[in-house]
């Protein structure tokens, strides 16, 4: 099976973890920059070359002039429907997959299910400290494997990053497999990524 890799690099450092944790369980890689993302769009395309001989396709800010980033999710998915792709994995920087992950994308497609939901676990820390008391972030399962056919769309919007054409519960497989996140690894990184969630109204009351 041909495996893409979407994978969206935001103000997130770590994203060379991401790329070490999917090298291998993908074909190719296809990277969008977030409207959040301040950092040169050409040392991180360099620094991910060095790290991964996949092919690397990459998509500057100025190629993703969108409203928002559901916008920005369509029109790449776009560009998978000019691939050969079989199965598409999602991926922020600084996420990860448990290890587990390569058994499991191979049980899932051999499987009538056409996507995977995946739960989050507590996040990465450099000290071991926990979060807030070890908050989940997202809290719901995300749509992140999906069995690729063209025409996929994200829109309309139904959340939990899912493909709309995926939306059905019976199409879902419940990963086992969980995502770690390295948002809140340092102190500062945790800092900014708690006053995010309030500001989005998503911090846990």
């Amino acid at each position: 099976m041909k495996k893409i890799t979407l994978l969206t690099i935001t103000n997130n450092p770590y994203y060379d973890k991401t790329i070490e944790s999917i090298k291998d369980i993908s074909d190719e890689i296809h990277i969008k920059f977030s409207k959040t993302y301040f950092g040169s769009y050409y040392d991180v395309i360099s620094n991910i070359k060095k790290l991964c001989s996949k092919k690397i396709y990459s998509y500057p800010d100025d190629d993703y002039d969108a409203k928002d980033d559901v916008e920005i999710q369509e029109r790449l998915l776009r560009e998978i429907d000019r691939s050969n792709a079989e199965l598409v994995i999602t991926l922020d920087g600084g996420e990860i997959f448990q290890p587990s992950i390569v058994q499991e994308i191979n049980e899932f497609w051999k499987s009538n299910k056409l996507a995977m939901m995946f739960n989050y676990d507590k996040f990465i820390t450099d000290d071991g400290r926990n979060v807030h008391g070890n908050i989940i972030y997202p809290s719901e399962p995300q749509m992140k494997v999906f069995k690729w056919r063209k025409k996929l769309t994200y829109i309309p919007w139904k959340g939990q990053h899912k493909i709309y054409n995926y939306r059905k519960p019976n199409d879902h497989w419940k990963a086992t497999t969980k995502i770690q996140s390295y948002n809140c690894y340092t102190k500062d990184l945790e800092k900014s990524f708690i006053r995010w969630l309030k500001d989005i109204g998503e911090f846990p009351k």
